[in-house]
Parts: C-alpha cells; structure tokens; sequence
C-alpha cells in the first residue's frame, strides 16, 4: 500500500482516500467528496483534478442556480465581498443556463490565492486555482468596475 504524507494530507492510492487531519483553528477547502476528515475518490485522475487547499483563508458562500459555490481566499485582503459575492452569482448563474441546467457539479470552488504579483488560473472539474493581485478585488464603496477587478470576473468566468 502506497502513502503519501504531506502537511496533515495522507494519500492511500490503494484504499482511494484522502484524509485530512488538520490543527484547530486552521481549514482546509476543495471539492473531494465525503465527510471530513477522510475524502473518498473514484480513481487517482479524480484525485489530482480535486486540489485541497489547507491554511487559514477568507470563505464566501453563495447558491447559483441552487448549487452551492465557496470564494476561498488566501492571503491578506480587504474588499467589497457582497460584492464579489452578487458579481459571481450572476455569472455562475449566466453560465449554467447558457449551458444547461442542472449544472454538472453540486458544488464549486473557486480557490484565490491573493499575491503581490501573479495572475493565472487552471481550471479543475469542480473547482478553480486562481492567483490574483490584491488591485483585483473591489475596493469596498467604489461603484464602478476597475479594469483590475474587470480582469478578476473574467479569469472567474473563463475558469469556472
């Protein structure tokens, strides 16, 4: 039986699971399935397309669609949440009619990691990593759309 240990991340190719013994007071995010502290994936393709994210981290929450979709934010940031929040749920929901409802996922996560410099993302089946400028979250009470944050709604729409 292979394992796998890494930060409180333990692998076990053979069994498909993922469990996740983390400190008090830190959490962890991604899309496996399951109830925590173990995961459960199909195969191991399912494993690497589900990344995990454990740290401390800002969580946003919102239904589009009636799925349910987390913003979890690393880094330090201060910003226009609700904002954020209304901006995403427009989109999501935009996207999941224009393709179809239902959607294909019951959840999704986008995962931002907030830096001093760097913008990507890469998409996952039910999640997204994202790497963002803290210049690309609303600034809270700005009323227009910056191109920064403009930039921001578009790498969350391409990647969803």
């Amino acid at each position: 039986m292979a394992v796998v240990t890494f930060r409180g991340v333990e692998v076990t190719n053979d069994e498909g699971r993922v469990r996740i013994d983390v400190s008090k007071g830190i959490m962890h995010t991604g899309e496996l399935s399951a109830t925590p502290p173990d995961h459960v994936t199909l195969d191991y393709d399912e494993l690497i397309d589900h990344p995990i994210e454990i740290g401390t981290f800002k969580r946003l929450e919102f239904l589009a669609c009636g799925v349910k979709h987390e913003v979890v934010l690393t880094g330090d940031c201060f910003f226009d949440e609700q904002r954020v929040i209304d901006d995403l749920t427009r989109i999501c929901e935009y996207q999941i009619n224009f393709f179809g409802a239902p959607a294909p996922v019951d959840h999704y996560v986008f995962m931002v990691m907030v830096v001093d410099a760097g913008y990507g993302g890469l998409e996952h089946r039910a999640s997204t990593a994202l790497m963002i400028t803290r210049e690309n979250l609303p600034v809270c009470g700005e009323e227009k759309i910056s191109d920064k944050y403009l930039d921001f709604l578009g790498l969350c729409s391409h990647d969803t």
